[in-house]
């Protein structure tokens, strides 16, 4: 909230409305250092190796595709394009139409837009065209779709166990 009311100090200052900075403006708060750890594909491989067959496809649609846990949620069978292929499924496309957080649908943060899908990712997605359309992709290991939590916890999880097994 300060950073926007400085702006807005900042920009009034530099058009005249205002005679220059309030003087007794509160320090800002130093921003933390972050180190994001970086997984390589081995590391990734290692990650969805070491995980049940539920969680397994939602980490990937997240590592392979770039989804963001809402999107993963949100995720429906209509929206996973394989074409036919003899055998191996190679390829296709992910229509990323919605986002699901708590409970309520929405427009992703980025826009609808169409990813194109990795191999290994098109062939965890095999089984997904059977079913109903409006049937969700990633489901939990009771069969129902992800909770606003729960994907994450399993997410930081399998994370935690793969670094302390480093």
């Amino acid at each position: 909230m300060q950073i926007v009311l400085r702006s807005v100090l900042r920009f009034a200052t530099s058009r005249g409305y205002l005679a220059g900075l309030p003087p007794a403006l509160p320090r800002l708060k130093p921003a933390e250092k972050s180190i994001l750890e970086i997984l390589s594909e081995r590391d990734i491989d290692t990650i969805l190796a070491s995980a049940v067959p539920s969680q397994r496809l939602a980490f990937a649609l997240m590592a392979y595709a770039g989804l963001r846990p809402n999107e993963v949620r949100a995720l429906r069978r209509r929206d996973v394009l394989l074409p036919g292929t003899n055998g191996e499924a190679q390829g296709g496309f992910l229509s990323v139409r919605e986002g699901r957080s708590y409970g309520e649908t929405h427009t992703p943060k980025t826009g609808q837009r169409e990813i194109p899908m990795t191999a290994p990712l098109a062939r965890l997605l095999e089984h997904v065209e059977r079913g109903p359309k409006d049937g969700r992709v990633a489901l939990n290991q009771q069969g129902k779709p992800w909770g606003q939590y729960g994907l994450t916890q399993a997410f930081e999880r399998g994370t935690q166990r793969f670094l302390e097994g480093r």
